[in-house]
């Protein structure tokens, strides 16, 4: 534990860490307090949140996934929030952490699923209502023809590498504040939200940094299993709760 902390320490003031080669039981030992943490970054977070607003007596905007449509059957919530969404997610905002041709192009691909992707309506390829694999379809497009650029021009490749090598703590904190401030779509629309989206997303920001520490030390699949644990959390007390 006190290395775990050593360690983020170290990446939040130098914006780096130095990857070690580590046994599946000191992987597994290390997800577990990695985890730990995490849950108590995220109730820290909310309870920093809540005591804002307790301060400035104004009424905390309401999370828009607390109160998920009735009609949606909890498997599917399950799949959605505790699944796909990690995955998607560490995607976009983590895997390019560590530098690669098919990192750049994966991150690129999910930008496309996130952002001009949600403009997509209508069916899927397989003529379901939902165009879900068709934006994945696209995606999937989009990861090679990004990806085959980058191998034509290795003089790209070499710009990019070293544009990750100089500037990688800028990357990587804006990785963590752009992922906590996509959260923000989690509450309704208004000047307020956006205003206070600092403060609204506290606890996806620490997720995000801690989520961005596991994958520079074990890999993008311990990021996407700490992501999806974390968000199950929250998911089983609500289910239980009904």
């Amino acid at each position: 534990m006190k290395l775990i902390i050593a360690e983020l320490g170290y990446l939040l003031v130098k914006g780096k860490l130095i990857k070690n080669r580590y046994s599946l039981r000191e992987r597994f030992a290390g997800f577990l307090w990695i985890y730990f943490l995490t849950i108590f970054l995220g109730i820290t977070g909310v309870g920093l949140s809540f005591g804002f607003f307790n301060l400035i007596k104004m009424e905390r905007p309401v999370n828009l996934l607390g109160h998920l449509p009735e009609n949606q059957k909890l498997i599917y919530q399950f799949v959605v929030i505790c699944l796909i969404a990690p995955f998607v997610e560490e995607m976009l905002f983590r895997v390019c952490l560590r530098y690669s041709k098919l990192n750049f192009a994966v991150t690129a691909g999910f930008c496309f699923y996130i952002f001009p992707g949600i403009l997509i309506k209508g069916r899927g390829i397989f003529g379901e209502d939902n165009p879900l694999s068709l934006r994945i379809g696209l995606v999937l497009i989009f990861i090679a023809i990004v990806y085959s650029i980058l191998q034509s021009n290795p003089a790209i490749d070499d710009r990019l590498t070293k544009f990750w090598s100089l500037h990688f703590k800028l990357i990587f904190y804006l990785s963590v504040i752009s992922f906590g401030f996509l959260h923000v779509t989690n509450f309704e629309n208004s000047l307020t939200v956006f205003l206070l989206a600092p403060i609204l997303t506290l606890p996806q920001i620490a997720g995000g940094f801690m989520f961005g520490y596991i994958r520079l030390k074990y890999g993008i699949l311990y990021a996407v299993l700490l992501h999806a644990a974390n968000n199950f959390m929250p998911f089983a007390i609500h289910a239980m709760l009904g």
